[in-house]
């Protein structure tokens, strides 16, 4: 059994004000204009994961299956089965026979 997980960080996270010494200045550089998502998806199986991918933008649908294709399924092994995917992207018309569901 696979179970498919992604998670992702953001670079406008960062926070504008702090707590600093008092009568000090607290000086940090963060980036300004140029704000980027990270994706990390990967295959969770009981003895460890697959296919670990960083994607440079947020997932949608096209980089969901392309993942699938080039990743995910060529380290499956035969015997495995995927878990039921219920992930928005995956009603994308790229990922049709991504989750199991007809083409």
């Amino acid at each position: 059994m696979v179970f498919i997980d992604e998670a992702w960080a953001k670079t406008n996270m960062t926070r504008t004000r702090v707590w600093g010494d008092k009568g000090k200045p607290l000086l940090a550089k963060v980036p300004h204009g140029h704000w980027k998502t990270l994706t990390s998806i990967s295959g969770l199986q009981h003895d460890g994961s697959v296919a670990p991918s960083v994607i440079d933008g947020p997932i949608d649908g096209e980089s969901f299956a392309a993942w699938v294709e080039q990743f995910l399924i060529p380290d499956l092994k035969p015997e495995a089965s995927s878990s039921s995917i219920t992930w928005a992207v995956t009603k994308a018309p790229a990922c049709a026979g991504c989750s199991g569901r007809p083409a």
